[in-house]
């Protein structure tokens, strides 16, 4: 049993899920924010808006935005990623 435990806290997985999309021009400039945490409950981060997502890249009009996750158990993180144009 603890053998299991400690292959599922090893285990790392990553996902990416389908986001949205405007019609404003697709570019390659792009604005990430990520929300992180260790444990499931001890924040690091936690604002992963489209908002700040856009601020952070500089963007001025959003063309599509996804969303990326990274989990391992002990550490997590939430990303939100936007394309646009500046």
């Amino acid at each position: 049993m603890k053998s299991l435990l400690l292959l599922s806290l090893l285990t790392l997985v990553s996902c990416a899920s389908p986001g949205g999309a405007t019609s404003n021009k697709i570019s390659d400039s792009e604005g990430r924010a990520c929300a992180r945490n260790l444990f499931f409950i001890i924040p690091l981060g936690i604002d992963n808006s489209v908002y700040t997502a856009a601020k952070n890249g500089e963007l001025k009009e959003i063309s599509t935005w996804d969303s990326e996750g990274f989990y391992t158990g002990i550490y997590n993180s939430n990303c939100t990623v936007v394309r646009g144009s500046k």
